[in-house]
């Protein structure tokens, strides 16, 4: 993979996650939402539906790579 095939492929990669983190953002307005102030009780086909919406999706090349590059912790 050319620097530039990968510099699109992290910025795929980065999209996913926004649209990830905004998916999760929206599961949760719906969870706070005034609905359950009243009834408390979750709908879980809601719940799971929108936990679909958001996998990222399964790519065989990320999972390639990824076990191709050396894992670093942070402290």
């Amino acid at each position: 993979m050319t620097k530039t095939e990968m510099e699109y492929y992290i910025l795929g990669l980065k999209y996913e996650i926004l649209r990830a983190v905004d998916d999760l953002n929206e599961l949760k307005a719906y969870l706070l939402s005034d609905k359950f102030h009243n009834d408390t009780t979750v709908q879980v086909s809601d719940v799971l539906r929108r936990l679909e919406e958001v996998r990222l999706k399964d790519d065989e090349s990320f999972r390639k790579w990824q076990t191709l590059t050396p894992r670093t912790s942070v402290h």
